[in-house]
């Protein structure tokens, strides 16, 4: 039920989270046709890091599209703009997908595939659950993703998941899409 690719080791989170640290902090928007802060629906911080981290964290997404669209049996053309992102107590993203269906901005109608990667060790916070769930009738099964810091996680960009409240500690991630050109 729950289609996941995982590549452990894609990164190493540490000299990352150093350069995260540093970086200027927005609150992330929320897409749905506008580019607003909606505190209700996501409470999160964006971060803008260094152009040569971002450049790189772009090359890695690049250097395993293949394996990741062979997995999934789908042909992407497009890796979107990485966010970076910084969760503290309190914050959270409500259930939702990425792509695929009309409540969402259109370019993302194009996105394929999800991506995650994992830059705090989870003993480090609480809460901050990323939960996949099931598809409509089973919108009840979850499938609760628990990662190591370094790995990425991979999964389709219509599976409706959700970033459950984070209760302590600090959740470090970076989030992108593989999509099909317009």
């Amino acid at each position: 039920m729950f289609d996941v690719f995982t590549i452990d080791n894609f990164i190493d989170p540490v000299p990352v989270v150093a350069e995260l640290r540093n970086a200027t902090a927005v609150a992330a928007t929320v897409y749905g046709g506008r580019n607003d802060v909606e505190s209700n629906v996501r409470r999160t911080k964006r971060l803008a890091p260094p152009d040569e981290l971002r450049a790189l964290i772009v090359q890695r997404f690049h250097s395993v599209k293949a394996q990741i669209d062979e997995h999934f049996g789908v042909s992407t053309d497009v890796v979107e703009e990485p966010q970076f992102l910084h969760y503290e107590e309190g914050d959270f993203f409500v259930a939702h997908q990425d792509g695929n269906t009309p409540v969402i901005r259109d370019q993302t109608l194009a996105r394929r595939i999800s991506l995650v990667v994992f830059l705090s060790d989870p003993s480090s916070y609480e809460g901050g659950a990323l939960t996949l769930h099931g598809w409509y009738p089973d919108w009840e099964k979850r499938h609760v993703i628990a990662a190591e810091a370094g790995t990425l996680i991979a999964f389709r960009a219509e599976t409706t998941h959700e970033v459950t409240p984070l209760t302590s500690g600090e959740r470090f991630t970076i989030v992108s899409w593989y999509r099909v050109a317009e």
